[in-house]
């Protein structure tokens, strides 16, 4: 078999890793060398997190956007003017185990999934919207941030086998020795030495209620500098002919009410809308340029 640390190495790196069966072999090894915090995640990943969710590692802190079921039109976005209230009810750290998550990531017939709203919750988010009758609501998520996960998890895993290497830690035919054993004791078991910071790839962050009161402003300076950055990223998504057209239409259409100084409610509502097309068409990188611009702009 040779070295157990290199041959995990050789799985992560390959096109088709099985990171179920990646994350079983980090076991073995962190076993063996009694790296118990490090073998506390690994055993998380694969069976799920059974704790607080403070405890939850930040890569699976996933942000999405809160819908309402309207009866004419479907699943239509609630827009938020408490950024405190829209975190609390958009934002979620995943605690399912990984095989979950790649299960759901890789047999959704859509772009996005979504996670259900309580009944008493949702008679809450009534009153915020002055909803005239009882709705229904969902967060929806975009589908690609499972798999940012699931590559964190990957990447994780590689920087500490690297680790490991560097210590002299590689395992003869899943025996470790003393010395190796040893060594082990000096290497770090903290999640995010290995992963470090993470930034997921967000949902817009909205800012402005369904009721009254919109006091949302806007650099409208910033914001046309936007468009044209849009378009330059638009460039390099592999999109057919007429889905380039019809998305920079979108674009046009985001411009118009800019330069018109519309309402923030009416231009954020076209960004909105570009987005949501983008994230169809799988143009997930400009998807995720409108996203984080936004939070700087409202």
């Amino acid at each position: 078999m040779g070295s157990l640390v290199l041959e995990l190495q050789r799985e992560l790196l390959a096109p088709n890793c099985d990171i179920v069966s990646s994350l079983r072999k980090a076991h073995i090894i962190a076993s063996k060398l009694n790296l118990t915090e490090f073998d506390s995640w690994i055993l998380s990943e694969l069976n799920g997190y059974k704790c607080d969710e403070n405890e939850i590692p930040e890569y699976r802190r996933i942000m999405g956007e809160l819908k309402a079921l309207n009866p004419y039109h479907g699943w239509t976005p609630v827009l938020f003017q408490d950024g405190k209230m829209e975190e609390t009810i958009c934002h979620r750290k995943l605690d399912d185990s990984i095989s979950a998550i790649i299960e759901l990531s890789s047999k959704s017939d859509s772009k996005s999934f979504h996670m259900n709203i309580p009944a008493d919750a949702a008679r809450t988010i009534d009153r915020m919207c002055t909803a005239p009758f009882p709705t229904s609501y969902v967060v929806s998520f975009s589908i690609h941030l499972l798999s940012e996960i699931i590559d964190k998890v990957k990447n994780c895993l590689l920087e500490w086998t690297l680790t490991l290497e560097k210590q002299g830690i590689k395992g003869d035919e899943m025996i470790f020795n003393q010395a190796e054993t040893d060594a082990a004791k000096d290497v770090p078991q903290q999640i995010n030495n290995y992963y470090g910071t993470v930034i997921n790839g967000n949902v817009e962050k909205t800012q402005i209620t369904s009721g009254d009161k919109n006091t949302v402003t806007m650099n409208i300076d910033i914001s046309t500098e936007l468009t044209d950055e849009i378009r330059e990223n638009l460039k390099y998504e592999q999109l057919s002919p007429d889905d380039m057209a019809n998305a920079n239409e979108l674009v046009d259409e985001v411009e118009t009410r800019i330069i018109e100084k519309k309402s923030p409610l009416l231009i954020k509502s076209a960004l909105a809308g570009l987005k949501e097309y983008l994230i169809c068409l799988g143009a997930n990188v400009t998807a995720d340029l409108i996203n984080a611009k936004m939070m700087g702009l409202f």
